[in-house]
């Protein structure tokens, strides 16, 4: 069985609908609870560069509001944020709608981690031509870090050569230490105890990883965003 033209028109309009009734119902339970409930969707990854420490220092200086954090892929926060299903976000790279309120909350250098004996170990800098050959090992398909790479290679002329792609920082550079692959990742990513196996070169240019504190607008007076926007910048 098919559905008719009819019924396929019916199905495609009543999704359209349904949706934007559910994101209705979404909005006014966020207007209800504005001054009470902060929803944080966090990058994967960021939580590692702005530390959880502010979100929870935020939650002591004001016991009275609710906060709530989660870990999504970059795109997930953004489209949360749109529904309002999350309050503020933190995410990586400028997003492109006029819509958008965004603040830089922190910008760290790309770094290319070498283990102790390879021939670029000594190097002040890298470039993306000298990786053509190499192994390398990267934060997988839900970090923003993972596409921007792949992106500047191919503008290269070249796709890498991806020995591993993890899902934490810590494992990624301790594969490093193992000489399974040369680790492309933000510089905070070190660990002190790899310290001495391992060393950050930065890239030719010095290409930043900027986290930037995210919420639509017209929410933008919502007290709960306002006060949280307030302590982060009170934080630097």
């Amino acid at each position: 069985m098919v559905p008719t033209e009819s019924a396929h028109l019916l199905h495609t309009r009543g999704k359209e609908i349904a949706d934007k009734m559910n994101r209705l119902k979404e909005e006014m339970k966020q207007f209800q609870k504005r001054d009470e409930i902060l929803r944080i969707g966090c990058a994967n990854g960021v939580l590692k560069a702005i530390f959880l420490n502010l979100i929870l220092d935020f939650i002591r200086k004001y016991p009275g509001i609710h906060v709530e954090w989660s870990e999504y892929e970059n795109s997930q926060v953004l489209s949360k944020l749109m529904v309002s299903e999350l309050e503020y976000g933190f995410v990586v790279g400028e997003a492109e709608d006029s819509s958008i309120c965004q603040r830089l909350v922190y910008s760290g250098r790309q770094v290319l981690f070498v283990y102790r004996g390879h021939p670029y170990y000594e190097r002040d800098d890298i470039t993306l031509d000298m990786l053509r050959e190499e192994t390398l090992l990267i934060m997988n398909e839900q970090f923003h870090m993972y596409h921007d790479f792949m992106r500047a290679c191919q503008l290269r002329g070249f796709t890498p050569k991806i020995g591993a792609k993890v899902m934490d920082g810590g494992t990624l550079l301790r594969l490093c230490t193992q000489k399974i692959g040369l680790a492309v990742t933000p510089e905070f990513g070190g660990e002190i105890y790899l310290r001495d196996q391992i060393r950050p070169i930065p890239f030719e240019g010095n290409p930043n990883w900027n986290i930037y504190g995210t919420y639509w607008k017209e929410r933008e007076n919502y007290e709960v965003i306002r006060k949280f926007d307030q302590h982060l910048r009170s934080q630097k």
